[in-house]
């Protein structure tokens, strides 16, 4: 498993498709805010693992316009899932309408401890990754490593 970030461009008039990649680090499960689905986006949130291995180590925020990573990594013996961005909810105050931030919002994702035997739910600042997490939720039970999520709004 050697998964890296590319982009595809693929032009419909002509049938070409060209290949970019745009980091040498591994890694799976992208995600976005999906506010931005299907319009331009700039930030991408990825897990990342080690070479050969399907566990996953860390997560990275991905500026698209300028290439920078920014990192967390989650510790000895410990393994993520896959990290959906929640976005701040819209009117919150200073938030939302035109003003709104793209990476204004939350990752969160569930880790699973292997030395302690033990998982979380894991919530980061997506416009700061690097600082680690805001909340650290213990879960009830261990969870397999690598479950996939997602996060929908409560009316939804």
């Amino acid at each position: 498993m050697q998964t890296r970030l590319k982009r595809w461009r693929m032009n419909l008039e002509t049938g070409s498709c060209t290949e970019e990649l745009l980091s040498d680090r591994i890694m799976e499960f992208p995600m976005i805010n999906q506010r931005y689905s299907g319009r331009p986006y700039r930030y991408m949130y990825n897990m990342t693992t080690q070479p050969g291995w399907f566990l996953f180590d860390g997560v990275v925020k991905v500026d698209l316009h300028t290439g920078a990573e920014e990192r967390y990594e989650f510790g000895p013996g410990v393994f993520g899932s896959e990290t959906p961005m929640a976005p701040r909810a819209l009117g919150a105050v200073g938030h939302g309408g035109a003003d709104e931030v793209e990476d204004d919002g939350y990752l969160i994702t569930f880790t699973t401890d292997t030395e302690r035997d033990c998982s979380e739910c894991l919530v980061l600042d997506a416009a700061n990754v690097g600082a680690g997490p805001l909340a650290r939720i213990r879960l009830p039970e261990r969870i397999s490593s690598g479950t996939h999520s997602c996060w929908a709004p409560q009316p939804q």
